[in-house]
């Protein structure tokens, strides 16, 4: 049952269904260009080539998500399904219409190590298990990244302990640094490099002080002022969502050779418009430009 489980949820999905329980899968929703997708998380870390140049690892909603997917929103409504997992509304109009960013998701069966017992594969050939996604896990990650693992250790507890809103994001440190939090959510690898922090520039160009760190947490390993720690997403009101993992960020081909089912999505815009629709003044527009002869403009 469980191989078949992400082409099941595939086809519930593609037919606005849902199962009556949860499918064993994990999904991961990622952005990605025009060209189409090819890894989990195309952040690469321009600053140092001689490191891997893609994150190690990304975040994926577990059984539960992809079952409210289904049960709740459906094709038409993933736009409200990413504000449940945590991301903010003006992030997703600004990665559609600014970035000109698509989404696709990944499913991939949840398996474990009894499920590899149990199916006689080795752990080459399995499909990648991921970690859950609380503070110990993300920082377990964190620290397997050369250099990050003194700072691991020196700010683990204060990651633990620190409340984002009531505090990180009115400290004086994060305001003259890091401006605000739609600075950070619309900031981009490339053009805003003393805010988007990858390991190299926090290595490199920073204090390496908690706001810092907590800010390369934000940016390169997309922990967000949302993330909790607790293993479960949380939305802009507060309100918990679904069980969270993080699972190794390998490209979509080598994951769907090991089973796993790509899906384009069409997200809208969350004035309910289309991305890809084209408006009547950009129509005749096109037309003036190239006239068909088919037409009055013509």
């Amino acid at each position: 049952m469980m191989a078949d489980s992400p082409q099941l949820f595939s086809q519930f999905f593609r037919q606005n269904g849902c199962p009556q329980k949860e499918l064993e899968v994990c999904g991961r929703i990622f952005r990605h260009d025009s060209s189409g997708p090819t890894f989990l998380s195309f952040f690469v870390d321009v600053d140092d080539p001689a490191q891997p140049d893609r994150k190690p690892f990304v975040f994926a909603t577990g059984p539960d998500g992809c079952h409210k997917l289904l049960s709740e929103y459906g094709r038409s409504r993933v736009h409200e399904f990413l504000v449940h997992l945590g991301c903010e509304s003006s992030w997703v109009d600004h990665a559609l219409e600014k970035d000109n960013r698509r989404f696709s998701m990944i499913v991939l069966p949840a398996a474990g190590e009894s499920d590899r017992r149990r199916t006689g594969e080795t752990r080459e050939a399995a499909m990648p298990v991921g970690v859950r996604a609380t503070w110990d896990g993300l920082l377990q990650c964190a620290a397997t990244i050369p250099g990050l693992k003194e700072y691991v250790k020196r700010y683990e507890e204060e990651c633990k302990r620190t409340d984002m809103s009531s505090d990180f994001l009115k400290r004086e440190e994060f305001l003259r640094k890091y401006q605000s939090v739609k600075r950070v959510d619309s900031c981009d690898i490339i053009q805003d490099p003393e805010i988007f922090l990858t390991p190299r520039r926090f290595l490199n160009n920073t204090e390496h002080t908690f706001v810092d760190f907590r800010i390369l947490l934000w940016t390169w390993f997309g922990a967000s002022h949302l993330f909790t720690g607790d293993g479960y997403t949380q939305n802009e009101k507060g309100e918990k969502g679904s069980s969270e993992f993080l699972i190794p960020n390998l490209s979509v081909r080598e994951l769907q050779e090991k089973g796993a089912i790509l899906l384009p999505l069409k997200v809208l815009l969350s004035n309910g418009r289309d991305p890809d629709a084209i408006s009547c003044f950009q129509y005749l527009h096109a037309c003036a430009e190239k006239p068909c002869g088919g037409c009055w403009l013509g």
